[in-house]
């Protein structure tokens, strides 16, 4: 699969018109995101790739959600984020991950 097949399926999130091109890397603080114009609305866009306003770097929350699925506890993840990435993660905001990616409860 080529960048331009790939390309070719992502829509305006505005007018959902395909004629859209590449702009620019927009620097995040934690990523960089990419900003897509519309030829149609005239709009420029970042498409959302599922961690749209979340404070922390997708591998962040990616590697707590791991971690959660191997059964360790809130305490452990916190731990083990601040010792190996240097990123200090509450417990509650570890839950509040696990109930929207894993859809649990508790």
């Amino acid at each position: 699969m080529n960048a331009k097949s790939n390309f070719q399926c992502k829509k305006c999130v505005y007018c959902s018109s395909e004629k859209i091109f590449f702009v620019q890397l927009r620097k995040n603080k934690s990523t960089n995101k990419e900003v897509y114009y519309c030829e149609i609305c005239e709009r420029k866009f970042t498409p959302d790739d599922g961690f749209k306003k979340f404070r922390h770097p997708p591998f962040i929350i990616k590697t707590a959600m791991r971690s959660v699925k191997d059964n360790y506890s809130l305490g452990q993840i916190t731990n083990s984020l601040n010792q190996n990435f240097g990123v200090k993660v509450s417990r509650k905001t570890i839950l509040d991950w696990k109930r929207k990616f894993l859809n649990q409860g508790n």
